[in-house]
């Protein structure tokens, strides 16, 4: 089988529960911005799943997987499309 390789852009919380600190600092902080690279395993109403390795001799297998809410979620782009020859 064969997926699609994407860019994802997301967004994920920040926060430091170790150390005290002044509240107005804290008013300031903001999500952290993240990219992620991979095969778009399966897209959902709530989520999408991606993989870093998917096997290329047809087990449907793979490893490294990510698993992201779509509230996360600013912008996907498609970097290769599925490849519809197999």
């Amino acid at each position: 089988m064969s997926y699609p390789i994407v860019e994802v852009e997301w967004v994920d919380h920040s926060g430091d529960s170790n150390q005290w600190g002044p509240i107005e600092e804290a008013k300031e902080w903001t999500l952290s911005p993240y990219k992620s690279v991979g095969y778009l395993i399966a897209e959902h109403e709530d989520r999408i799943t991606l993989m870093s390795c998917v096997s290329s001799e047809g087990h449907d297998q793979g490893c490294g997987v990510m698993c992201l809410s779509r509230a996360m979620i600013k912008n996907i782009t498609i970097l290769k499309a599925e490849d519809t020859k197999e």
